[in-house]
């Protein structure tokens, strides 16, 4: 049985302050992208 390749998906939540937004899946996708994962944020506030 063949299996798929890992995905990853990181959700950014919508935020309270709006200037501040979180840095932490922009350098959990980065670090999983360095590891050979596919990786992929988006904002659910957008």
């Amino acid at each position: 049985m063949p299996t798929s390749p890992l995905r990853i998906l990181s959700l950014i939540p919508p935020m309270t302050q709006l200037n501040t937004p979180y840095p932490s899946t922009a350098y959990l996708t980065g670090f999983l992208r360095s590891r050979g994962i596919e990786a992929t944020q988006d904002d659910i506030a957008l």
